[in-house]
């Protein structure tokens, strides 16, 4: 176990997460985290099987108020009131990534139906005409921007879409969802209201005039099951949902897309072998992951933690990035490889693991292979319109964003 506190705002981590938290994988298993605004003690695991065993084990829970005897703030409750969010939308961030146990599941099964890869499978051609009715957008352009013109709006109107915010209103979350993940408090207190007022209407039309989408959905299994959903949970979930969809797929599609320029042979491959892409989101899931810890797990009780003990209320954070790279797992792992065979199930851990595995993984997977195939392969003069190294990351804790990413086709 190492004692010097790792540093998630050092600018060489967003450059290269994966080789910096290879480096400290390495050396440690476990180490100190120094978190922006926390003061909890915060351990991180970095190897695969270490990662996997701490997003199985039910000793480590996301709720804090679960750990016996603990007092004060949550990690959680600590950044809020760091950013200076009103005390009246706390209730707002209490969704199913803190829950654990009865709590989870119960929401989790009420949305789980509209993320089956059968319903994700049917709206397989909704998601191309949306990406091609944004290429259409950019096709006339010398170049653009692919995060902000392309990736951004994909990712959000494709989980829009399927939650059921009015078409109309899509632009709105993708201002909402960009101001929230901008890490400037000024521009959390103005969005945060208004994303919440905005979906009690909403889920209030839809319980009034349901359609075919998730919340509709949500709202008529929960109301037949006896398990209605209070107004703040319906909230809190379509928040979460609008959030976890945006961001982390659009900056995925950005790191695979520098991926393949970074290795041409790769990108050749995938052209000449299109039958390729599935495993190649796979893979590019692997090393260009864009969400690089999970949440804090809280230790109910003294326990083992990759041969250390972590003590009761102490916290653990697995980093993915690190466990996608670990060589006991991936024969060189820093290679990137579309014919990689990495067993059964995702083999990789960017979507998690466990009780927590991502919800929207089949939704992620598919979205990517529409976007490799349409501009991968379809475009074969998409190129950078800058030099690579002017491009530069956000500097963000526990993620692996661009701040832009200009092209040309």
């Amino acid at each position: 176990m190492s004692t010097e506190s790792f540093n998630l705002m050092d600018p060489a981590l967003a450059q290269d997460p994966f080789r910096e938290y290879g480096v400290l994988r390495e050396k440690t298993p476990l180490t100190p985290l120094a978190y922006p605004g926390v003061d909890t003690t915060i351990w991180m695991a970095t190897r695969h099987e270490d990662v996997q065993a701490i997003l199985n084990d039910p000793r480590l829970v996301r709720d804090r108020r679960s750990v016996p005897g603990m007092e004060g703030p949550s990690i959680a409750d600590q950044m809020i009131q760091s950013y200076g969010i009103a005390e009246k939308y706390r209730d707002y961030f209490d969704g199913m990534v803190i829950m654990d146990g009865a709590n989870h599941s119960r929401l989790r099964t009420l949305v789980t139906p509209s993320f089956t890869v059968r319903r994700v499978n049917e709206r397989r051609g909704r998601i191309e005409r949306i990406l091609d009715d944004i290429l259409e957008k950019v096709a006339g352009q010398d170049e653009f921007d692919l995060i902000k013109e392309v990736a951004f709006p994909l990712a959000g109107n494709v989980v829009c879409d399927l939650i059921g915010v009015d078409e109309e209103d899509w632009p709105l979350f993708h201002r909402w969802v960009a101001d929230f993940n901008a890490g400037d408090p000024s521009l959390l207190v103005t969005c945060i209201p208004e994303m919440i007022e905005y979906t009690k209407g909403l889920v209030e039309r839809r319980r009034a005039e349901p359609g075919d989408d998730m919340i509709s959905r949500m709202i008529q299994t929960s109301d037949e099951d006896g398990g209605r959903l209070s107004d703040t949970e319906m909230v809190t979930m379509v928040l979460l949902l609008v959030q976890a969809g945006h961001n982390p797929a659009a900056h995925f599609v950005a790191n695979a897309v520098v991926a393949f320029f970074d290795n041409p042979d790769q990108l050749e491959l995938l052209r000449s072998r299109p039958e390729l892409v599935p495993n190649a989101v796979r893979e590019m899931l692997r090393i260009g992951g864009s969400v690089s810890l999970v949440a804090p797990m809280y230790a109910t009780e003294d326990i083992e933690v990759a041969g250390n003990v972590v003590r009761q209320g102490e916290a653990v954070m697995p980093a993915l990035v690190a466990a996608n790279g670990d060589p006991r797992k991936f024969p060189e792992p820093e290679r990137i490889d579309l014919t990689r065979e990495m067993g059964p199930g995702e083999g990789h851990v960017a979507f998690g693991h466990g009780p927590h595995y991502c919800l929207g993984a089949a939704l992620a997977r598919m979205t990517g292979e529409i976007v490799f195939e349409r501009l991968l392969i379809k475009e074969p003069g998409l190129a950078l319109a800058v030099p690579r190294d002017t491009l530069e990351r956000q500097l963000l804790p526990g993620v692996f964003h661009l701040k832009s990413l200009p092209v040309r086709l």
